[in-house]
């Protein structure tokens, strides 16, 4: 490597670095004596050795300066770059292979005699792939190599540290010395980050812009690099960039603090993009015995989709083998995949208590960008498998699922044709209680339908009458549904009992104005219906021990039948004001009423009527129909005529604010009373009544009721028999069921606000800059929050007008979740509830984080049966790094089986 022994000469031409010089007060007055001479003998012979550049002359060279002192800082006939904020072309870049390019804030002085360029304050060049910027840049024609270093400002600290870019490494230093020919250099004091690593060395040799070799490097991946709060110390080493740093004999630091955590050698990988590797496991130790959990190969399969093969093995024959899969591809679709299935060992194998269990389970997501084609679109979301899966799993990651009750899956295409005003559906659907171990499943389900059709509407588009408005549209409907169970899933028997059918459905209907005001829908509605089975229902008298039982058969045989029937319906609103006066802090109330009935007819189609023997005795008939439990309901014998009444209510005020101006505000959102009366029932043709409202008393708490109020009379059992309850002497309207819930979001600055704000924190006024920060921080309030949400329902079963109602409370439950962050950096999150009827708390989980900056902390604690565990976790943020972790954990097993 070609570079100079000697550095004083660059030196020597600026004012004296404090980081970098070594001249003390004596030398600098001797070499500004000498340089005086100089100067003196150079203004004898400047025609032989220097010439003035007019400014009309090559633009990048610049006068000479006439030698002062401090001759970059006081110079009076000094010319300034023409392109001040710019690069300029040096044309006299004798020697060198490429073109220069220059740039200084303040001077630019060319020495002809000395082949030498000198550049002050926000220096800059570029050459080829080279580009540098510094506080003064010392350019050596002859030796072909460059100085960089800082300047000093006006209270003597070093500033504009020299930042060189070659290719795509950056690097930022006190001082480099380069050199053009041999592309190597020296630097001092050097800082390059790489990614998410930072690398600061005392001296870095660089060979080329592939390969740097190193003294004294530290490793991180702190933020702060003046003082990283870790680093792992490396005496020697080699850098290649975007690629790999390898180091000898290295140990780890924290907070300058070295840990016993020393490595003979250290290769560290550089690579941004994604490659395939190993997959170091988590370790630990149980009931289970040793462990190693997520253990495999992660495998890039092209630049949209990757594969991950993962395995846990458990020293007492438990294992488990999964499979995760992600895909991407911009402005098309994205997804993930993954597969897993575990075999849980119970026991030692021979022992009475050994039992094992095998599960499994998929999971798969997709999405479809509408960019690509809004014409159609795809996506699922699948969760299926093994009924016990998520209740029993070994795995860590599955332990928040194990509440879960029920799995569903969703799986759906639909499009549109632009020829024809027609869509298209096609999905499969899957619903799976893990507690029962039922599973349905509809594959696949048809659904067409042609949009509404305006047939009579003129061309002007105006549709000014009811035959104007007469529209009708059409829906195909094709279904075939399973139902079976976990033990048969994925066998031929599931397929057994599988049902279709399928529904074409025609609705037609109109509206009017009837006085101005009352808004009138009629409509009717013609359905057609084909099964593909039969149920058949007969009496087998040797059955049940020969004392006879009905029997139900599927005949696989397709079956059709049709129905029809018509609705009218009648709507308007209300508006009552009632105004308090000008002069009153609450203007005005309204109320706005919503008054709506409809009237259904429903005729009877006697002729799908069948009839079979209930019991052994041979009078004893009754009615059914073939195609009864089909997915489409079945048609009707009787006549059905019914109406329904309905009475939304909802009540707003007007107030005056704080600011003088008028706002609105909701007493009531919604108050609804509906209910049925039966034109064709024997007995009891009035329904309950229902009512469902909410309120909003304070902002944010939103309290909502529902309830069914009975106009009949009950009895001592709690049955209705057909008589007004007033008549019996019973209120005329009693409670049959009150469901209430509500929920509130808490946190420190409602409560500020509530109660006031209250001592702002004091600061001490010695704390200047991020010690201010720092203390500002600190003494702030606790931040926290906490949402508290309750429902209540209780039915009341039996009436007596002497005795009170027997509330039976349903299970219910106060929740509560929220989050508590005690200072900068710690926080706590919790999830739980209260049973009221089982008086106990509800599933618990307490975390506790904690930011490290460069570091994460992480506790959860589970602390009640039958899911007792907790999880401790320290490491390093940064994913290059995530193998330098310590993790522990503790389960308990008593959930299994």
């Amino acid at each position: 490597m070609v570079l100079s022994d000697s550095f004083a000469d660059y030196f020597s031409i600026f004012e004296p670095c404090s980081k970098h010089s070594n001249l003390g007060r004596k030398k600098l007055i001797n070499k500004i004596k000498i340089s005086f001479v100089i100067f003196l003998t150079g203004l004898f012979f400047s025609g032989i050795y220097a010439q003035i550049v007019p400014k009309n002359e090559r633009a990048g060279e610049l006068r000479r300066m006439p030698v002062q002192e401090k001759p970059f800082i006081r110079a009076q006939d000094s010319v300034k770059s023409q392109e001040k904020d710019s690069l300029v072309q040096d044309s006299n870049a004798e020697g060198l292979e490429y073109p220069l390019f220059k740039s200084a804030e303040k001077y630019q002085l060319i020495d002809r005699k000395n082949k030498k360029l000198y550049l002050y304050d926000k220096a800059h060049i570029k050459y080829h792939d080279i580009d540098l910027q510094a506080g003064k840049i010392v350019v050596d024609y002859e030796k072909k190599q460059v100085f960089a270093g800082p300047i000093p400002d006006s209270t003597g600290k070093s500033v504009q540290r020299p930042v060189f870019k070659q290719g795509q490494t950056e690097t930022e230093s006190d001082s480099i010395l380069f050199n053009f020919e041999t592309k190597r250099a020296l630097v001092w004091n050097t800082f390059t980050r790489d990614g998410e690593i930072s690398l600061i060395s005392k001296v870095t040799k660089k060979v080329n812009d592939s390969v740097s070799f190193f003294s004294d490097l530290k490793i991180t991946t702190a933020e702060d690099i003046e003082n990283p709060e870790y680093y792992i110390l490396a005496k020697r080493g080699k850098i290649v960039p975007g690629k790999k740093i390898v180091v000898g004999s290295s140990q780890m630091y924290i907070e300058e603090i070295p840990t016993p955590f020393v490595l003979p050698f250290g290769y560290f990988p550089l690579i941004q993009q994604r490659t395939s590797g190993f997959i170091l496991p988590n370790y630990g130790e149980d009931q289970r015995g040793f462990f190693l959990q997520n253990l495999g190969f992660y495998l890039v399969l092209s630049q949209y989709a990757d594969l991950a093969l993962l395995t846990d093995i458990y020293t007492n024959g438990s294992f488990g083998v999964q499979l995760r899969n992600n895909y991407k591809k911009r402005y098309a679709f994205t997804g993930n995949l993954q597969f897993r299935m575990e075999k849980i060992v119970q026991g030692e194998y021979g022992a009475p208590d050994y039992s094992h269990r095998n599960m499994w389970n998929i999971t798969w997501t997709h999405s479809k960008d509408p960019k690509s084609n809004p014409a159609y679109n795809f996506s699922a979301n699948v969760n299926l498998g093994s009924s016990k899966y998520y209740r029993y799993s070994y795995n860590q990651q599955n332990l928040p699922h194990v509440l879960n009750n029920t799995m569903n899956s969703s799986v759906n295409f639909s499009t549109r044709f632009r020829s024809v005003p027609l869509s298209l559906n096609i999905s499969a659907l899957h619903n799976q209680n893990v507690n029962t171990e039922q599973i349905n499943l509809t594959l696949p389900q048809l659904y067409i339908k042609l949009d509404r059709i305006y047939p009579f509407a003129p061309k002007s588009g105006l549709k000014k009458n009811l035959i104007h408005k007469l529209n009708f549209d059409y829906t195909v409907d094709a279904q075939n549904r399973i139902t079976t169970h976990d033990s048969l899933f994925f066998k031929k028997e599931m397929w057994k009992d599988a049902l279709w059918g399928m529904r074409h459905r025609i609705p037609l209907s109109t509206q009017f104005k009837l006085l101005k005001y009352i808004n009138v829908t009629p409509s009717a509605s013609f359905s057609f219906v084909t099964y593909g089975q039969q149920l058949q229902k007969y009496w087998d008298p040797n059955l049940n021990n020969g004392n006879g039982a009905v029997v139900d058969t599927i005949l696989k045989k397709p079956a059709s039948f049709y129905e029809y029937n018509f609705s009218a319906g009648m709507s308007t609103v209300i508006y009552g004001i009632f105004r308090f006066g000008d002069k009153h802090k609450w203007k005005g109330i309204r109320h706005i009423i919503r008054p709506s009935v409809s009237y259904q007819y429903t005729p009877g189609l006697k002729q799908y009527q069948s009839r079979y023997q209930a019991s052994s005795d041979p009078t004893d008939w009754r009615e059914y129909t073939i195609f009864d439990g089909g997915m489409y309901g079945a048609p009707h014998f009787n006549v059905a005529s019914s109406m329904s009444l309905n009475l939304s209510n909802t009540f707003e005020a007007k107030i005056e604010g704080q600011d003088g101006k008028d706002k609105k505000i909701d007493l009531i959102k919604n108050l609804n009373l509906s209910t049925m009366y039966n034109f064709k029932a024997d007995s009891m043709k009035l329904g309950y009544i229902n009512m469902v409202g909410s309120i909003e008393p304070v902002k944010g708490l939103n309290i909502r009721v529902t309830g069914n109020l009975d106009p009949y009379a009950v009895d001592e059992n709690g049955r209705n028999y057909d008589t007004w309850a007033f008549k019996a002497g019973q209120p005329w309207l009693h409670l049959r069921r009150l469901q209430i819930s509500t929920g509130y979001v808490f946190n420190n600055s409602l409560i500020k606000k509530i109660f006031g704000a209250g001592d702002k924190p004091q600061i001490n006024k010695e704390f200047k800059g991020e010690k201010e920060e720092e203390d500002q921080a600190y003494r702030n309030p606790i931040k926290w929050n906490l949402n508290v949400s309750y429902t209540l329902t209780y039915n009341n079963r039996i009436y007596h007008p002497l005795q009170n109602p027997f509330l039976a409370y349903s299970p219910h439950t106060l929740n509560f979740n929220g989050s508590i962050e005690f200072s900068p950096g710690w926080k706590m999150n919790f999830n739980s509830g209260y049973d009221l009827v089982k008086k106990d708390l509800t599933y618990t989980v307490l975390s506790f984080t904690r930011d490290l900056k460069s570091w994460f902390m992480t506790f959860t604690w589970r602390p009640l049966p039958p899911y007792t565990s907790w999880y401790f976790y320290i490491g390093i943020k940064a994913s290059v790094f995530r193998d330098i972790k310590y993790e522990r954990r503790k389960e308990s097993f008593n959930r299994f089986f």
